[in-house]
């Protein structure tokens, strides 16, 4: 079905070709079967281009380079259309989804409201929270990974051992950014800890094996600072600030869906009152 609603864009496009036009005294660039190209008709292409006549030729030459190419689809295409395939219909049932899209669209950027409150939120997750019962352990924590021969370790651990002072981890942040492998040093940040396995040495954390600790060690390659601020284990609930994300998607989608049936409901409404709207009987 992809297939097919590739050529009915192909044949809405071709819809718009100008047949009607008079080409007597145009150049023509080129022809696919019966379709031609005349130069005019890449006027509006090129109206606002200043270049130089080398160049403007090679912009027509590749633009009548792609012509061809979709228009030798587009015949093809056409030649392969099953014959019980009702193209009218495909296309105007496609062209009254897009319109309707691209109203619904104008809808919902003028007048939803995207703002979610915390009470929102909390109203959610109280009811939700049930369906987010955890598959794999997860941590907010801090990591650093350094090769073993980055410079200011010592700082490095100066900085580490006070990290809840604000401004020794704005230093770290600051160093991290030039010298470590791999650093996590936003303590809001969620993590499964599976992903986590493979940054550290192997043995050093798992699934199955996870315990809120801090730990400094180090390997024949990298140098590793870890320290667990949160863990919830697994089957346990995902704190809301885990799920924060997709509360909101899912909040906002609702809203949406709402206030797209109140539209329809109004239109309705409106129309029938104008009776503009009949509905006869089958009998």
């Amino acid at each position: 079905m992809k297939f097919y609603f590739g050529i009915l864009l192909l044949i809405i496009i071709s819809c718009n070709s100008s047949s009607n036009k008079n080409y007597a005294n145009d150049k023509l660039l080129a022809k696919v079967y019966d379709k031609p190209l005349y130069l005019s008709e890449l006027s509006d292409i090129f109206s606002e281009q200043t270049m130089s006549k080398a160049d403007s030729n090679q912009l027509i030459a590749n633009y009548v380079e792609r012509w061809v190419r979709d228009n030798a689809i587009m015949y093809e295409a056409e030649k392969n259309v099953p014959k019980d395939l009702n193209l009218d219909k495909l296309v105007k049932n496609y062209r009254s989804s897009l319109v309707r899209s691209i109203y619904e669209k104008s809808i919902i950027e003028e007048a939803l409201d995207s703002t979610v409150t915390l009470s929102e939120l909390n109203d959610f997750y109280d009811k939700n929270k049930d369906q987010y019962q955890l598959e794999t352990p997860i941590v907010r924590c801090y990591l650093i990974k350094l090769e073993k021969n980055a410079p200011d370790q010592d700082a490095v651990r100066d900085w580490w051992d006070d990290i809840n002072e604000a401004d020794n981890l704005k230093r770290l942040l600051n160093y991290c950014k030039s010298n470590a492998k791999v650093y996590m040093l936003d303590e809001k940040m969620w993590y499964k800890v599976e992903d986590l396995v493979g940054i550290l040495p192997n043995g050093k954390i798992s699934p199955d094996n996870v315990h809120k600790e801090e730990m400094t060690f180090k390997d024949d390659n990298f140098q590793y600072f870890f320290k667990i601020i949160e863990l919830v284990n697994k089957k346990e609930t995902a704190p809301m600030s885990y799920i924060k994300d997709q509360a909101i998607k899912y909040i906002l989608h609702k809203r949406k869906m709402k206030l797209l049936d109140e539209k329809i409901e109004n239109i309705y409404n409106k129309e029938l009152l104008n009776k503009n709207i009949e509905i006869y009987n089958l009998n």
